[in-house]
């Protein structure tokens, strides 16, 4: 395996480590509050040139009003969708870049969030190729660091897919390479964590669940009740569930969206199917799921009631799945804001994802930041303030 170790390119926002600390990690998380947020503009083109460099921000969730310390690519690197790749944790913050080097082979970089000043340690495994797309997704568990290739050809067929799993604490190690299974799997296509299971979604109605105490175990696959509707392009765990959407079902209507739920602890279970009343097609409810051990947020990023495709999420208690969901659809959104494309929980909050917001420019972006305990507050609206045209911010977005 390759290891580099390269400067850090950074903005002239804040840079250094934020204040607290988490023992939580990123994405869907336990109760612990969390200390960052990271959101993801892979789309970003400021200071390098070129398209599609992309960004990152990293704010102090006990200040939101203060400057985030922002990270371009350490080089002059273009067209890497730094950020595509996105999780953070207490002690890592880890960003993928899938576009970069070498024919979109990929790479990832893994800072200390702890001394967000100091370089990045670089992971390139030695036998990827081109348009592997290494970075695609990255989590974190604890001091396990998973980064996706969901192009690569391995024995599993074309376009099975990859996903590797790395040692936070000595990144030289080689990694865990876990391997698609069938061809255009795209395995890895998503990953969600708990405490002890690792998540790897696919594009083809499948989930693996693995062990992360012996990942080589043969993992429990989850199997999508009815094909073709996405199930498994997203996915968010918590200790207590699974939680997998299939964006395109059309038990409500045509590709309105449903997630299923299942209990982390016993997954040979059937799970409770998720669908609320009122869902229109093309809502795609599902494309988006955070989850707690009180919460499931998802994200209908098409819904139309403030604007044809502004987007909506709705909560549910985790504790009481037949019960009424809070939607969520904030005054302020516009047509094709996408609100709800991503969604984080992590403790009291919730995060919100609107890539395509315009308030800074056309497609630039924007995040929403939500108090659970009162959904009926207004939220925190955070935009990037060297925001650009296209940007995608909150194309991405982690809690730690």
């Amino acid at each position: 395996m390759a290891i580099s170790i390269h400067n850090l390119r950074v903005s002239n926002m804040t840079v250094g480590p934020l204040s607290g600390g988490s023992n939580g990690g990123g994405g869907g998380g336990g109760s612990s509050e969390p200390s960052y947020l990271a959101v993801g503009a892979y789309k970003h083109n400021y200071g390098v040139g070129g398209s599609d460099t992309g960004r990152v921000y990293v704010y102090d969730m006990n200040n939101l009003s203060a400057s985030p310390t922002a990270f371009a690519p350490y080089d002059s690197s273009t067209d890497t969708k730094f950020s595509h790749g996105l999780d953070i944790s207490a002690k890592y913050m880890a960003v993928g870049a899938y576009s970069a080097p070498n024919s979109n082979s990929g790479t990832a970089w893994i800072y200390d969030t702890t001394n967000l000043s100091a370089a990045p340690t670089e992971i390139t495994p030695s036998d990827l190729v081109g348009s592997d797309f290494f970075g695609y997704r990255t989590k974190i568990i604890d001091d396990l660091i998973a980064v996706s290739a969901v192009n690569q050809n391995n024995s599993g067929g074309t376009y099975a897919g990859a996903v590797y799993v790395y040692d936070g604490t000595n990144l030289s190690a080689s990694p865990t390479k876990l391997l698609g299974k069938a061809a255009s799997q795209l395995f890895g296509e998503y990953l969600a964590a708990n405490s002890s299971q690792l998540i790897i979604g696919t594009r083809q109605d499948k989930a693996y669940v693995y062990d992360t105490s012996n990942l080589s175990a043969s993992p429990t696959v989850l199997t999508a009740p009815s094909n073709g509707d996405n199930f498994g392009w997203t996915l968010d765990a918590s200790d207590t569930h699974i939680v997998i959407g299939a964006k395109y079902d059309d038990n409500v209507t045509s590709n309105a969206g449903a997630v299923y739920v299942y209990d982390a602890t016993n997954l040979s279970a059937s799970p409770t199917r998720l669908a609320p009343s009122g869902l229109d097609a093309n809502d795609e409810f599902g494309e988006s799921i955070a989850v707690s051990d009180s919460y499931i947020a998802v994200g209908a990023q098409l819904d139309d009631d403030q604007g044809d495709n502004a987007g909506a999420v709705y909560v549910y208690d985790a504790t009481n799945l037949s019960a009424t969901p809070t939607k969520l659809a904030p005054s302020g959104l516009d047509a094709s804001d996408f609100f709800g494309h991503k969604v984080e929980i992590m403790g009291s909050k919730l995060v919100v994802g609107a890539y395509l917001d315009d308030d800074q420019d056309t497609n630039a972006g924007a995040v929403y930041v939500y108090d659970l305990t009162n959904l009926s507050a207004a939220p925190t609206k955070l935009t990037a303030s060297d925001g650009l045209a296209s940007s995608y911010f909150g194309s991405t977005i982690a809690l730690g």
